[in-house]
């Protein structure tokens, strides 16, 4: 069972977190990438090794593809960064010959994708919760009836970051 004030209170950042981590060079639509998923991209060059033994997109060759590379990437799109022509291949993760912007959008909805769309079903399985006991009359403990509201516009928002996610790609 949901914990209403949880699910609300648990997350309620993760829009703003993805938000503030996107470069504002990439917060514009890019029409060119011809996949629908991230893991399209990436699981053809990730789960294969390359010449050097280490994947794309693993760029503090970690052994782990995770928000710490998505830091690095956009320390170097920012400009704080300079990558010697080894590097460049673990960091070009859409293998176009270019580090740039696609590469952190392959990257960034990898990474934040699977996170969305469970907070997504859980939002969804709340609000259908409450949307069924309104309507019956019911009271179920432990579920705050009242937030139905809140619970509707987190569900949204929730909603809308999955698409831009799946847009960016």
């Amino acid at each position: 069972m949901f914990n209403t004030t949880s699910i609300i209170a648990g997350d309620s950042d993760l829009v703003k977190k993805i938000q503030e981590n996107v470069p504002d060079s990439i917060k514009k639509k890019i029409d060119d990438i011809e996949t629908n998923y991230p893991d399209d991209i990436l699981k053809a060059h990730i789960e294969v090794e390359n010449t050097h033994g280490r994947r794309h997109g693993d760029l503090n060759n970690d052994g782990k593809i995770d928000k710490e590379d998505l830091e690095i990437l956009k320390d170097y799109l920012d400009g704080n960064k300079k990558l010697s022509e080894e590097e460049k291949e673990y960091y070009d993760v859409n293998e176009d010959g270019v580090v740039d912007e696609k590469d952190y959008q392959v990257l960034f909805s990898f990474i934040n994708r699977h996170e969305i769309e469970d907070r997504v079903r859980e939002l969804d399985a709340l609000y259908l919760s409450l949307i069924g006991n309104e309507n019956s009359g019911s009271v179920v403990l432990g579920v705050d009836n009242s937030n139905i509201e809140t619970v509707k516009a987190e569900l949204d928002s929730a909603k809308a970051m999955l698409a831009i996610v799946n847009g960016m790609i």
